[in-house]
């Protein structure tokens, strides 16, 4: 019952947020998602909408947990946090992250966090930052790092006016900002409705037997429907940006980048994606981090293993990761582009 009840809150608080804006990305393409979280930031129920961002907006919570944010700025309820920069876990910077504390008589029992695709972010060229030309992070577009940009539930004024001087639609971002801030408060009141109702001792315990669930269905459902063993194919993919008009001196060339995918499918259920090979990061906008990478895998598991409303953290916990360091799913270098890792 409570699982039913917590899935049907943030699957309103999508709908409810979807009205609030007036960005036709949000409004007509529904581009926006919800998902609540743990105090640690793992996912327990999430919305419909654009799933590959549920795993990667608990890593930024657990970002800004494992650089003591509690601290310095501090949290406190009302306060929303919100963050677009890849290297602390998001997908590409049109990808606005916002966080805030679910808190019960001083403690912080949860999170709740929503996702939009906004349509200007300030970069090299109009629109979401993904132009081929933003070969380094500097071209991408306004980057906000985990940033307290609303206390009280209210935007901060130094923060609107950022957006207004350094993007070309400010009035899209800043009305998806109050629709994220509105679907979490949502989220926010309705946990505390529950609460009420099953206190919160039995609250704490079920959203962690929750993920425990969504962890043992995963490993059943890959029992059920694939065959163990090694699963391999190379995957190749062009960047050609060789004496294009605009394109600076770094990124002048034409590049092959490969992807060598190795799937193994353990009998216990678990997986293990290997990535080992694959092509050096460039200075073009196909990089992909690690949350990139982390995104897009929750969502395959959402679609094609863990559909039956289920998902959460628990799923990611029977994969293993393994990104080679320094490559195009795991660059060293701190100012890569990332516009179009879904390359």
């Amino acid at each position: 019952m409570v699982q039913a009840r917590l899935l049907s809150t943030v699957i309103a608080a999508r709908e409810v947020a979807k009205q609030i804006s007036s960005s036709v990305m949000t409004r007509e393409e529904g581009e926006l998602s919800f998902a609540l979280y743990t105090p640690e930031g793992d996912s327990v129920v999430f919305s419909t909408g654009i799933m590959v961002h549920i795993g990667v907006m608990g890593n930024f919570i657990k970002w800004m947990i494992a650089n003591d944010w509690e601290s310095d700025p501090g949290i406190a309820e009302g306060d929303h946090f919100a963050n677009n920069d890849v290297l602390i876990s998001a997908v590409h910077v049109p990808d606005v992250y916002f966080a805030t504390p679910i808190m019960h008589r001083g403690e912080i029992i949860g999170w709740a966090s929503g996702v939009t695709h906004v349509l200007e972010v300030g970069s090299i060229t109009p629109g979401g930052g993904m132009t081929s030309l933003a070969v380094e992070r500097q071209l991408e577009g306004l980057h906000v790092c985990a940033e307290k940009v609303a206390m009280g539930d209210h935007l901060r004024r130094d923060y609107e006016l950022r957006i207004q001087r350094n993007t070309r639609l400010a009035s899209f971002w800043l009305l998806d900002d109050r629709a994220r801030i509105t679907g979490n408060v949502f989220i926010r009141d309705e946990v505390e409705k529950i609460i009420d109702e099953f206190g919160l001792e039995y609250y704490k315990a079920a959203i962690r037997e929750l993920i425990e669930e969504g962890r043992r269905h995963h490993l059943a459902r890959v029992r059920e429907r694939v065959i163990p063993g090694r699963y391999r194919n190379p995957c190749f993919h062009s960047s050609l940006l060789k004496d294009r008009p605009g394109v600076l001196p770094q990124a002048n060339t034409d590049a092959l980048i490969h992807y060598p995918v190795e799937i193994t499918v353990r009998p216990s259920g678990e997986l293990v994606l290997d990535l080992e090979g694959a092509s050096k990061w460039g200075f073009h906008n196909f990089n992909a981090p690690p949350g990139s990478i982390y995104g897009g895998l929750s969502i395959t598991l959402a679609q094609a293993l863990d559909f039956d409303g289920r998902a959460n953290s628990g799923c990611m916990l029977n994969v293993v990761l393994k990104l080679p360091h320094g490559s195009i799913v795991n660059p060293d270098y701190d100012f890569v582009s990332t516009g179009f890792s879904w390359g």
